[in-house]
């Protein structure tokens, strides 16, 4: 349609003459036109394939897309996870380190405390009553066997030929007791009386033995009346051991005194021995109040600085330690003494410094 009013167009403008080149040309714009349709048909096929390809690209790289998005989301968890995995490690690598150094200080402990068990009095500085109660070795001895160094000789065991013995020697005086004793046969006989005049001592034997008394001594004061005061009434007095109306001796006082200087025992240990020996009841604060009173009252000060007196005119004297048990703990009791004197101090401190806490040294 369009190149048929292209075509009258062109005729009224060039005339009938001119008709036939103009159709010529028509034709051949015709065929121009012709191909370039096809030309324009197959360019909008090849854009039709090419949109699609291009959907289908977008599509691939869509999907792709979301693969790599999920792949790196994996990836982004991974790398959480083993961050966490990371720091759990470096925790638990710092629990194993702080429990292997609570094990080495545990094991340095337990190590000195074994070294400290097994110690005594044989190889360390510790007293000899530290080694009580100690704990069995190898052999199953408690305490290993004493090794003398003296050799065997030829002499036999014994007293010796020409030694001045000094035996038993009994108390001087005579006998506060005499048992007889009579045969086993006689005891019941009708006749045992008409033997008398037969008998004879076929043997004597002496026993020397100690028999504890208790005395109870009562004090009571008179009052009477003076015919040459014109009939006023004089009374006795109390001595001194005797001030309260119940209370022990002098010599029962001090015998916990004695027993806890002289004996080093305790005062458990006094009361529970006197107090079965003399059948009284004498508590342990009772025995440390007597043993307090004479040291308040001087006797016991006062012993002491005379036997520490007479220590320091001797020309030799003999001065050791050792160790005992005192209020729960390890201390040091310093001994000066002769073959007539002993005194005794009881110190935390070893050598020279406790001895002269004791007296012993002057300087």
């Amino acid at each position: 349609m369009f190149f048929s009013d292209s075509l009258k167009k062109l005729k009224g403008l060039f005339g009938a003459e001119s008709s036939d080149g103009l159709q010529e040309q028509l034709a051949s714009l015709r065929l121009a036109v012709g191909q370039s349709e096809e030309t324009i048909c197959s360019l909008r096929a090849e854009l039709l394939d090419v949109r699609e390809e291009l959907r289908a690209a977008k599509q691939e790289l869509a999907t792709e897309k979301g693969a790599r998005q999920a792949a790196e989301a994996a990836l982004a968890s991974e790398t959480t996870a083993r961050q966490a995995a990371e720091a759990a490690l470096a925790d638990e690598r710092g629990a194993n380190a702080a429990l292997k150094e609570e094990v080495r200080k545990l094991s340095l402990k337990l190590h000195h405390a074994l070294a400290r068990l097994d110690t005594d009095s044989g190889n360390s500085s510790k007293p000899p009553s530290s080694d009580f109660p100690k704990k069995p070795r190898k052999n199953g001895d408690a305490k290993p066997a004493p090794k003398s160094l003296r050799k065997r000789s030829a002499r036999r065991p014994g007293a010796q030929k020409g030694h001045k013995g000094a035996g038993f020697s009994l108390p001087e005086g005579p006998p506060d007791k005499i048992v007889y004793c009579l045969p086993s046969q006689c005891g019941g006989c009708a006749l045992a009386g008409l033997c008398a005049d037969r008998e004879r001592v076929a043997g004597t034997h002496y026993v020397v033995d100690y028999v504890v008394k208790v005395e109870k001594i009562v004090y009571k004061v008179i009052a009477r009346r003076c015919p040459l005061r014109g009939g006023a009434t004089l009374a006795g007095e109390f001595p001194e051991e005797a001030g309260s109306t119940k209370q022990y001796g002098r010599r029962l006082r001090l015998l916990p005194v004695a027993m806890f200087n002289y004996c080093t025992c305790s005062f458990d240990k006094i009361s529970r021995f006197l107090s079965r020996l003399m059948g009284l009841k004498l508590s342990v604060g009772w025995c440390w109040e007597q043993y307090d009173k004479a040291g308040h009252r001087g006797e016991t000060a006062e012993f002491k600085e005379e036997v520490r007196d007479r220590l320091h005119d001797e020309k030799v004297v003999s001065a050791d330690e050792t160790g005992a048990r005192c209020g729960g703990g390890n201390a040091w009791i310093h001994t000066a003494s002769t073959p007539e004197l002993s005194l005794q101090h009881a110190s935390m401190k070893r050598g020279v410094e406790g001895m002269k806490e004791g007296g012993f040294l002057d300087s």
